[in-house]
C-alpha cells in the first residue's frame, strides 16, 4: 500500500487482481434485508419474492428476512398462504428510527421497561465501531487491563457501554462547566478551545477511548433522541434498576440468545442448537460461565465467537423463541406450498431458482 498525496494506491501481485470480480456485488445483495424490506412495505410493497428486482436476492434470504421481521413482530400475514406482509404497529414505530430492526425492538421494548433513555445510549453507542480502542503501545498490558476492569460490568458488555457513555457525559459536564467558569475571566476563545480540546484528547487517551467513535456515537444518540422527541415517546430512565435495560436488550436480540453447555464448555443457540459458539476473549463476560446470554454479532476466526455479550434471564425469551419456531415451521409448510404453486402453474416457462432452508 503506497500514499502519494494523500491519494492511497495498493498494490496487487497480477495473480490476485484477475481473481476480483469485474463488478462489485449488488448493494442488494450485500445489506441487511429485513431492513430494507421494512423500509419497502412502508411504501406499500406486500410481496417480496414478486417484486421486480434487477439484481434478485437468494428466494432463502427472502424467506429468512420474512421470518426475522414476524418473529419481531415488525410485519404480519394478511393471506393464508404467507406470501403478502404489511407493517404492524410495532413495525411502523421501527421505521420511524434508522437502526436495523432487532436495535429498533431493543427501543420498543426500553419504552415498555422504562428505560428509553439508557436503551437509547447503548444503541447509539452499539451504531459505531468499538467506544474501547484497546489502549497503544506506549501502554503496559497492565496499564489496559486496569483501565478495563474500570469500565467492565458483571451484566456484560452492552451494559459496559451505557458506563463508558455515562462516564464520558459526567467528564464533559465538568469541562463544560470549568469552561464557562474561565470564559467569565475573559479568557480568550482561541485559548478556551485549545484548552477544550487538549482535556478531550487526555480524557480519550486516559481511559483509551476512541474519541472519534465517541463522536460518532454522541451524534448518534442526538438523533434518535430527536426521532424520539417527534413520536412523543415519554423519556423515562432505570437508574440503577439494569435489570429493565438488560431485558429489553434481551427482548431484542432474542434471536442471538444462547444457554450454556457445560459438557461442551460452549454457548448453543436457543433457536438452532446446533450452532455452538464461545465468548469473545474481548468481552467482559469471557472470564465468567453464565447460564443465558445474548449478543450482538458474531465472528469468526478460528472459532466461531459471540461479540457484544449481556447475561439474561431465560424466562425473558423463551415465549419469543416458542413463538419463533413456531412461526418458522408454518413458514416452511407454506414456502414450500407456494414452491408447488410455482411449479405448476409454470412448469417449463420460466426457470426459478428456489432454495428454501433455516
Amino acid at each position: 500500500m503506497v500514499s502519494f498525496k494523500k491519494l492511497l494506491r495498493r498494490l496487487y501481485t497480477r495473480e490476485d487482481f484477475q481473481k476480483f470480480d469485474a463488478e462489485n456485488m449488488p448493494e442488494i445483495l450485500r445489506c441487511n434485508l429485513s431492513a430494507t424490506f421494512l423500509e419497502l412495505m412502508k411504501l406499500g410493497m406486500k410481496n417480496p419474492h414478486r417484486l421486480g428486482w434487477i439484481d434478485p436476492p437468494e428466494s432463502q434470504n427472502i424467506d429468512a428476512a420474512l421470518l426475522e421481521l414476524t418473529s419481531l413482530g415488525a410485519i404480519r400475514p394478511i393471506n393464508s398462504d404467507r406470501s403478502k406482509f404489511v407493517l404492524t404497529e410495532m413495525g411502523d414505530v421501527f421505521c420511524m428510527y434508522p437502526l436495523s430492526p432487532e436495535h429498533a425492538r431493543i427501543l420498543f421494548q426500553a419504552q415498555k421497561e422504562g428505560c428509553i433513555m439508557e436503551a437509547i445510549k447503548i444503541v447509539a453507542a452499539m451504531q459505531t465501531d468499538a467506544l474501547f480502542s484497546g489502549g497503544s503501545d506506549s501502554k503496559s498490558d497492565a496499564e489496559v487491563e486496569r483501565v478495563r476492569r474500570k469500565f467492565e460490568t458483571r451484566e456484560g458488555d452492552h451494559i459496559t457501554l451505557l458506563k463508558i457513555v455515562l462516564t464520558t457525559n459526567d467528564f464533559f459536564d465538568q469541562l463544560n462547566a470549568k469552561t464557562e467558569a474561565d470564559a467569565r475571566y475573559n479568557k480568550s476563545n482561541k485559548s478556551l478551545e485549545r484548552e477544550y480540546n487538549e482535556a478531550i484528547r487526555k480524557f480519550c487517551n486516559d481511559n483509551m477511548i476512541n474519541e472519534q467513535h465517541l463522536k460518532t456515537g454522541s451524534m448518534i444518540e442526538d438523533q434518535l433522541k430527536q426521532i424520539a422527541i417527534e413520536q412523543n415517546v415519554k423519556f423515562s430512565t432505570c437508574g440503577a434498576d439494569l435489570l429493565k435495560i438488560r431485558k429489553a436488550i434481551a427482548v431484542g436480540l432474542f434471536l442471538n440468545s444462547c444457554e450454556y453447555d457445560r459438557q461442551e464448555d460452549r454457548y448453543r443457540l436457543m433457536i438452532n442448537p446446533a450452532i455452538t459458539v464461545k465468548i469473545h476473549p474481548s468481552s467482559a463476560l469471557s472470564r465468567s460461565k453464565p447460564a443465558y446470554i445474548v449478543f450482538s454479532e458474531l465472528m469468526k476466526t478460528n472459532d466461531l465467537y459471540a461479540l457484544q455479550v449481556t447475561l439474561i434471564d431465560a424466562d425473558w425469551v423463551r415465549p419469543l423463541i416458542t413463538e419463533h419456531k413456531k412461526i418458522r415451521k408454518n413458514h416452511l409448510a407454506e414456502t414450500a406450498q407456494r414452491i408447488q404453486q410455482i411449479a405448476k402453474v409454470e412448469p417449463k416457462t420460466k426457470k426459478q431458482k428456489l432454495i428454501v432452508t433455516f
